[in-house]
């Protein structure tokens, strides 16, 4: 009868989905914490301008990635979710896409725009390392989304804090020896190899062989059913990223440093709740394969739930932005207390935009994901062409408001749309 309520698998019910949130919640809080004190560190001993220009190379690397990367790790996880007999092909490929054409394209990309920029110095050979740096991690990633697919989420969990808080100790130690930012960087570049060469092990010993053969007809298919994926990757990196670069070119690093400090609060804190769409996507991946209604169900319990929890974030972080600002980086950045007010307000659109994106995706309605976040980009670009030259960072900070606003109204029409679209065939 279409009144019955579907059957959903214990393995995709909210409590196994709150499970796997748990764990990705723990991982993004190190991770969260650990740029936090970061940035802490780069800023109290090496200045603002340090940290501005590691931003700034960051945020490029990012730009350039997000296009390189094809959006290949949500397909990855959605096929694996779907047809784990695969996986051992689906994940080689893909592991060499990342390794034979994202990264080497990559480096090339941001050597080119280096000497485009006329960037110089430092800030050129920061950008170079970076690039490397950025690249890598796209390759772990890559694994660590495998790791999401086929449940084995403390793997994920184990690496991430792994690597970030050698990270951390590196910069540390490495500012007590003196080294200065391109120095810090090298040694974080090492252990993404590390790292990554450590993913490589656990993922051929515990999760699926890998194999040297490629197959160029997957290569293509992964390719071209990521591709509006890469299209909505490098616009939503657009939206995240393009504020510290259009800063940076149009005013200074020290303006992308103010910004940057009350954007990785904003950031960090999302990204907590954003581990509830990581646990969840693959119970929606294999739901939607099964019965659009169970799908709709999960996720609308799932929005009720990040708009309570984001909502009390966003208030508190809007109250307290001031004390915030000065318990992290102390009284020297806090200037960074404005922006960090208004990019607080932006927190309950960022969680569920990212909830309706996931959705879309699941259902393989990848070109709704890249017209929503599309929009957003051309939202995000046009305004900070307008504001950023006259308002600097309290422009850019308005901006990512705005975009996060409209990108969330447009996913969940989508989302809508699709939902009573489904509903109308079934009564059909």
């Amino acid at each position: 009868m279409i009144n019955e309520r579907p059957i959903i698998e214990p393995c995709d019910g909210l409590a196994k989905i709150l499970s796997n949130s748990a764990v990705m919640f723990v991982r993004t809080g190190v991770e969260v914490g650990v740029n936090f004190l970061l940035s802490v560190i780069l800023v109290r001993e090496l200045g603002q301008t340090a940290l501005g220009t590691y931003i700034y190379a960051s945020s490029l690397s990012a730009l350039i990635y997000s296009i390189l990367g094809f959006g290949i790790n949500a397909i990855i996880i959605r096929e694996v979710a779907k047809a784990p007999t695969r996986i051992r092909k689906l994940v080689s490929n893909a592991i060499a896409i990342r390794v034979c054409l994202t990264l080497p394209a990559g480096f090339i990309i941001a050597y080119a725009l280096s000497l485009i920029l006329r960037l110089e110095g430092d800030t050129r050979r920061v950008v170079w390392l970076v690039a490397l740096l950025v690249g890598l991690g796209f390759v772990n990633d890559l694994i660590f989304g495998v790791f999401q697919a086929v449940g084995k989420f403390r793997y994920h969990l184990m690496l991430s804090i792994f690597y970030k808080i050698c990270t951390l100790l590196l910069a540390w130690g490495g500012i007590r020896l003196g080294y200065d930012l391109f120095s810090i960087i090298l040694l974080f570049l090492g252990m993404q190899i590390i790292t990554l060469i450590f993913s490589l092990t656990i993922l051929a010993k515990r999760v699926t062989a890998l194999s040297l053969r490629i197959d160029l007809s997957l290569w293509r298919s992964l390719i071209l059913q990521s591709f509006p994926l890469a299209l909505s990757g490098f616009s939503e990196t657009v939206n995240n990223r393009s504020d510290s670069v259009m800063l940076g070119s149009m005013k200074t690093v020290s303006d992308v440093g103010i910004y940057g400090a009350a954007y990785n609060i904003y950031l960090g804190v999302g990204l907590l709740f954003h581990s509830l769409v990581v646990g969840g996507f693959p119970a929606l991946s294999r739901l939607s394969g099964l019965s659009k209604r169970a799908l709709a169900d999960v996720f609308f319990r799932l929005s009720r739930l990040m708009l309570f929890s984001t909502a009390i974030a966003g208030i508190s972080c809007f109250v307290l932005s001031s004390q915030i600002i000065s318990l992290v980086y102390g009284t020297k950045l806090l200037a960074a207390s404005k922006p960090l007010s208004i990019l607080s307000l932006a927190l309950v659109f960022f969680g569920l935009e990212r909830l309706c994106m996931a959705a879309l995706t699941s259902m393989g309605l990848q070109r709704l994901v890249f017209w929503s976040t599309f929009i957003g980009a051309i939202v995000n670009v046009s305004i900070n062409i307008v504001v950023i030259p006259r308002y600097g960072y309290i422009g850019a900070s308005y901006s990512t408001l705005a975009t996060e606003i409209v990108m969330f109204a447009v996913g969940m029409s989508f989302f809508m749309r699709k939902y009573r679209d489904e509903q109308s065939a079934g009564r059909g």
